[in-house]
């Protein structure tokens, strides 16, 4: 690894054009990341050893390569610790999370850590002058963030992805050689400022919705190896002058088009995730309604558990007569050498606390296990490694509290637990504990046909279910592209009216507002999107103490007060509760009052009104009142109002941005506090209430948001 890191760190030097030991191109961070999160802390001094060894070779003191290899094994070990111990990374990025994470903890804060500790080095050291501090930290910075969006997304998913299939090695490599062909053409041949750069997208979007995170990746890294190396030649629409400030741009663009691939990438496999686990239950519904028996069953029940998740390898296991576990049915895909591990799992019998079928016995829960070779309880553990499993699940066959047996699911990949799945199988559990119960009782074929008919309901109502969530899914993925364009778009476009330098010094600021304002937004979108992440997590955490909401709304108004001002529209706000101070979390519950604001606002017409009134309620109770008199809500849309991804306009051309999910945060976070929020309108176009109920003494401290 320290070679690798070495290499890399020395042709990350080639592009050093504002100081010998500051360049907008570095890899290594990536490389580096990717290590400690795969392999663990470990390495870090493997790390330490190519950041000195890449470093010593300059003509800086011997010192300061031992200070700046500091600096960079500090920033892995920071970045892989925040990754890992708070959210419980997944090196896959099929979570939206897990991408959000490596954006935010990755690529943004721990890479800070190496771009002061070196550049304040360089400085002590003489080697570059104070005044060039700041302008050093930026470049040194950018090319450590670009480095872990681009090389640390390419090699985690790369060692933790099953083999995939000749169409997906052929359907991967397509898009790697024509987005870099596409790239090498737009970039090797155009010497002019054009939006041919945008070419790439197609590409990412492509690979994003066919092949998943892997070959998202690996086109975005061919990519950016291809407009690196024409942009330093001088060709491409980043070509400029000087070399290091088309870089600088050229690099802000890459870093923006990986973190948009792997979050359109990881929303993509994460609404595939959800699919696979309904198909799985739906598999094995449909199974049942038609066995006659388990013996009969067994093997197609595993079947398509296993095919529907892409697991290799199943078991089923039953409680006989003298209380051991004992497999009556297994099923391995095809092509896979699993008989050594069949072998030795025909011949196993466990008691209860023994093994992972004797574990999931003796708790009745679901348990997982991220490899099976590194379990201290997996006596299967030798003919597991001569078959390649690493990763396991399993789960209760349950007949009431009364455990049955168990099914267990095993993976060729270390795969982290994922508590979702559990749950669904859990379920799946239950209905193969009944299952077999109607089966053994021949004089309840009646009460079976009843119960098979309540299945095949349960299976019709879940798959419309799923139909209506994937269509809400996939209306959000229209709209999250569309609101994360649209700003992006403004970025770009004004950006490189500045690096013109045609501007005048009026339109100069109002360019920089205009910068200011959309990121401010896109700032937003991700704060709403990590919100929902936390509350659907059961993460999203208040910080109680004594609230007077008086402050908090007063805060709310002048927060929305530049739109309402721009919009015409009057804000009043009228305090006429005796009780306005509880316990409470102020910031969030401004945050609520904020969204509400921001919605009358949005929704009343120029020279309307919007009031925000906090009165007493119900004995024990305070209530906050927002009104407007605006375009109010369509009387069959109201019920819908507070679900996430839900809005009544759902195009992406709608007069009204958003993503749809500020109602459904503000409804989660009062029902944190305890309290009820409920929205009325009389109408379209006859304005919009929303009460806020909040009890005076409600919450407990520690308080999290639950999973809806």
């Amino acid at each position: 690894m320290a070679i690798a890191y070495v290499i890399a760190a020395l042709l990350g030097f080639r592009f050093a054009f504002v100081a010998e030991q500051v360049t907008t191109v570095w890899a290594p961070t990536g490389i580096g990341l990717a290590a400690l999160l795969l392999w663990g802390p470990s390495l870090w001094p493997a790390i330490w050893i190519g950041a000195f060894a890449a470093n010593a070779g300059s003509s800086a003191p011997l010192w300061t390569a031992a200070a700046v290899a500091t600096g960079n094994t500090l920033e892995a070990v920071a970045g892989a610790g925040l990754l890992t111990h708070l959210i419980g990374f997944d090196p896959k990025l099929r979570r939206l999370r897990d991408v959000v994470a490596l954006i935010l903890a990755g690529a943004g804060i721990s890479t800070g850590v190496s771009a002061t500790i070196g550049v304040a080095t360089l400085c002590v050291a003489g080697v570059q002058p104070w005044d060039r501090f700041a302008q050093l930290w930026r470049d040194w910075w950018l090319g450590d963030a670009v480095g872990a969006l681009i090389v640390a997304p390419m090699i985690l998913t790369a060692a933790r992805h099953v083999r995939p299939s000749r169409r997906g090695w052929f359907e991967g490599a397509s898009l790697a050689i024509g987005s870099m062909s596409a790239t090498y053409l737009v970039f090797g041949f155009t010497v002019a400022h054009h939006p041919l750069e945008y070419v790439i997208f197609p590409f990412v979007v492509a690979a994003a919705l066919r092949a998943g995170p892997p070959a998202t990746s690996i086109v975005i890294l061919g990519s950016s190896v291809v407009t690196i190396w024409h942009t330093v030649r001088g060709f491409g629409p980043f070509a400029s002058p000087e070399v290091h400030d088309g870089l600088i741009q050229l690099q802000a663009f890459m870093g923006v088009l990986a973190g948009t691939g792997l979050l359109l990438a990881a929303a993509i496999a994460e609404r595939e995730t959800g699919e696979r686990r309904r198909a799985a239950a739906a598999a094995v519904s449909e199974i049942l309604s038609t066995a006659v028996g388990l013996e009969t069953a067994a093997q197609q029940i595993l079947k398509g558990i296993c095919q529907s998740l892409e697991w290799q390898i199943g078991a089923l296991w039953l409680v006989d007569r003298d209380q051991r576990l004992r497999c009556i049915a297994l099923w391995s895909e095809e092509g896979t050498a699993s008989g050594p591990f069949e072998a030795a799992s025909r011949q196993s019998a466990f008691a209860s606390g023994t093994g992972l079928p004797g574990r999931v016995w003796a708790s009745g829960q679901a348990t997982w296990i991220e490899n099976v070779l590194h379990d201290a309880n997996f006596p299967r553990s030798r003919a597991a490694q001569e078959a390649g499993v690493h990763g396991a699940f399993a789960f209760p066959i349950c007949l009431g509290q009364e455990v049955l047996g168990v099914i267990e699911c095993f993976k060729q990949t270390v795969e982290p637990p994922d508590p979702d799945l559990l749950r669904t199988l859990s379920t799946v559990g239950n209905q193969v504990g009944q299952f077999i119960a109607r089966t053994r009782d021949l004089g309840a074929r009646m009460e079976a046909e009843r119960d098979r008919e309540q299945l095949l309901i349960r299976e019709a109502t879940a798959r419309g279910e799923a139909e209506a969530a994937n269509r809400a899914k996939d209306q959000f993925l229209a709209t999250l592209s569309h609101e994360l364009r649209t700003p992006l778009n403004a970025i770009v476009g004004w950006s490189r009216m500045l690096r013109d330098g045609t501007l005048d010094p009026a339109t100069t600021r109002r360019a920089l507002e205009v910068i200011d304002r959309n990121a401010q937004l896109q700032a937003q979108l991700v704060a709403d999107i990590l919100d929902v992440s936390g509350i659907i997590t059961g993460k999203l955490r208040l910080e109680l103490s004594e609230v007077d909401l008086g402050p908090s709304i007063a805060a709310a108004l002048d927060a929305v007060r530049p739109a309402a001002d721009a919009k015409g529209v009057q804000l009043t706000s009228v305090i006429s509760g005796t009780t306005t101070s509880f316990e409470g979390d102020g910031k969030r519950l401004q945050q609520v009052v904020w969204n509400l604001l921001v919605n009358a606002v949005k929704f009343s017409e120029p020279g309307g009104a919007v009031s925000v009134e906090v009165r007493d309620g119900a004995e024990g109770m305070i209530q906050i009142v927002v009104q407007d008199a605006g375009a109010g809500i369509d009387a069959e849309f109201l019920p819908h109002v507070f679900e996430r991804f839900r809005q009544a306009d759902t195009s992406t051309h709608r007069e009204h941005g958003g993503l749809g999910l500020g109602l459904a945060i503000v409804r989660h976070l009062i029902e944190l506090h305890g309290g009820t929020v409920r929205a009325d309108s009389d109408g379209i176009g006859r304005g919009s209430t929303f009460t806020i109920e909040l009890p005076v003494h409600c919450v407990q401290r520690g308080a999290t948001a639950s999973s809806p």
